[in-house]
Formats: structure tokens, sequence, C-alpha cells
């Protein structure tokens, strides 16, 4: 038998396991990532078995990975990357009828269309585990102050039955709580990032002044991620076919990756910033580089299959339609580059 572990850095978030033996399923377990985002019980399986893990609920995150018993084994395990579906987008400052209050700005990426219900850390006992106590709480979706944990209203919660849950509509949405400076900064924990808000964070628009936003790390992590999920799907769709050869993807796929990394890094520190704001001189607007991301995406396909071209061809479309509108819904057309 082998301890079956797995690694996310999202802590709380669920994960299905199933095991298999010469295809037929024997095992089905579900269990809650701690705060190192590992499994907080260990899976017992039979080592004979093939094991897929993936995400119960794709609507808060998408991850899987397969393989034998033995490659999830302590300490040898592989790390999980999940994907989420609700992102933050930022935060502003502004007041309602006089009220101080923090605007937290999302992004609702599923393709679907739908909301997205996010269990909150305060509402779910499987979440805020021992009662009176803060150090063991899995931060999944928390707003927290120096003094508690500050939950939105019922306005932004789901309707009953899943009350406990914060419903994210599609697309670009907003929700407010109220703040008082003299409390500290709000850290605001969802699916695996964070967002602080304290006395310097910008106004919202309208709010007398404006202020540029900083384009968040986890955005910008996106670029790699997508790449890293067409990767994969073609890397897997090549092994199906070319059984005797060795896929040209292999080589394409990592100068893209190499060059998607290189890309990525150079966006960090940037800048989102409304129009009419004064900017330093030492920052200047630029056009956001989206056909080069595009261009490192499609290098994935710069080779041509020798089996099946025809499949890989339509794979080659149906992925560099979805990375351009992830490029298109994701990021501005023009963003700010400050010099260091």
């Amino acid at each position: 038998m082998n301890d079956l572990a797995a690694q996310t850095p999202i802590p709380g978030l669920r994960v299905e396991v199933l095991a298999e033996v010469q295809t037929t399923p024997v095992a089905i377990f579900e269990v809650i990532t701690d705060k190192e985002g590992r499994p907080s019980s260990t899976i017992q399986v039979d080592s004979a078995s093939e094991i897929t893990i993936q995400s119960p609920d794709e609507k808060i995150a998408k991850f899987s990975a397969a393989g034998p018993a033995s490659a999830f084994a302590k300490p040898l395990l592989p790390a999980i990357v999940a994907t989420p579906m609700v992102f933050q987008a930022g935060a502003c400052l502004t007041t309602v009828e006089g009220t101080p209050l923090v605007q937290f700005n999302y992004n609702n990426t599923l393709e679907s269309g739908e909301s997205a219900l996010v269990p909150i850390t305060g509402l779910n006992p499987d979440l805020f585990r021992t009662p009176g106590t803060v150090e063991d709480d899995l931060l999944l979706n928390s707003i927290r102050s120096a003094a508690d944990e500050i939950i939105p209203d019922a306005t932004f919660r789901a309707p009953a039955p899943n009350e406990t849950n914060q419903l994210f509509t599609p697309g670009l949405g907003t929700f407010t709580v109220p703040y008082k400076a003299e409390s500290g900064p709000l850290t605001w924990s969802l699916i695996g990032s964070e967002t602080v808000v304290d006395g310097s964070t910008a106004l919202c628009e309208g709010e007398g002044r404006l202020r540029c936003e900083q384009l968040s790390q986890a955005l910008v992590e996106r670029l790699v991620m997508e790449l890293r999920g067409t990767v994969s799907g073609t890397l897997k769709t090549a092994a199906r076919f070319m059984k005797l050869g060795k896929s040209p993807y292999l080589r394409t796929s990592a100068r893209a990756i190499r060059r998607i990394r290189e890309q990525a890094s150079d966006l960090l520190g940037a800048f989102i910033c409304p129009r009419g704001v004064a900017l330093p001189n030492s920052c200047r607007v630029v056009k956001f580089p989206a056909d080069d991301l595009f261009k490192t995406h499609a290098e994935i396909f710069s080779e041509p299959s020798p089996i099946k071209p025809k499949v890989f061809d339509k794979l080659q479309r149906s992925y560099n339609r979805r990375y351009r509108r992830f490029l298109a819904q994701s990021f501005p057309n023009e963003i700010v580059i400050c010099s260091k």
C-alpha cells in the first residue's frame, strides 16, 4: 500500500481521487487541502492502482493529474497546479451615504457564463476548523482585518440553501465590505491569491482622483499556466498517436514555455492606468503585447505533425482560439511601464 497525497498551492480546496486497477474503478475519495495546499488526510490505495486526481468543482478551480500510485507517494509527490476560475482584480476605496467601504473587484472566467459559488471560510466548518481560533483556518475565501474576519453581507452571498457560499457573477464583478482605516489593513484571500487594502489603496473612479493599479502577479502567471494547458493537451494527444516516433511537440513546447516565461517576467510591475491620469516622467504607455504572446503560443504548433496532421490542425485551431480569447478577456489594450 502507498500513502497517497497531493500538493496544490490552494488551501481549503476539495480534491477528488479515483483509484483504478486494470481500468476498473476500485475506490474514490474526496479530501480537502490544508494550509500548505496538501491533503489534510492520508489516503491508502493499492500499490498497483492507477490514480487520477481532479477537481470535483471546476467552477472554483481546474486541475487534473494521473499516473501510477507510486508517482503520488511521499516524498516523490509532484505538485498539482490548479487554475482558479475566479481571479482577484484589485480593490479601491469608496463611500456610500458616508460609510467607508472597500470595493473588491474580481473576474469570473468561466466560459459557460455561469456564476461561481465559492465557500466563505468563516461560514464553513470544514474551512474555519477549530472554533474560536484562526491559526488553522483554511483561507479559501476570507477577508481578514487585524481584529477579525469580515464576511460579505447577504447581498453578495448565494440564496438558501447555499448561503455559506459567496456568489461571483459571470465576467467582471465587484462587491463591498465596510472599511475602517484605524482597524488596520484588510487582506482578501481568494483561491490561492491575496489582495491587501490599506490607507494607500486607490480611490474608486469618481471618488476625486484617478489612480493606477498594478497588473496582478496572479494574472501575469496565468499567461504561463494557460500555455501549459495547451502543452499538456497537445502532448497527451501526441502520445496516443505517435507510438513509434518522437513527437515534434516536445521540442516546440519547451521553446514556447521558455519564451512565455521571459515575456511574463517582463510584465511584472506593469500598471493599468485610467486615461487622463498623470504619469511620472519615468513611465510610458505601451500597447499590451497580446500579438507577441499569441505568437509564442502558436509556436507550439510550428512543426507539422508527421502522423494524423488533420487531428493536430484541428487541435491547433481550437487551442489558438482559446488562448486568443483569454488574452482579449483578461488584459487591457494598453499598459504602463515604468523604468526601475
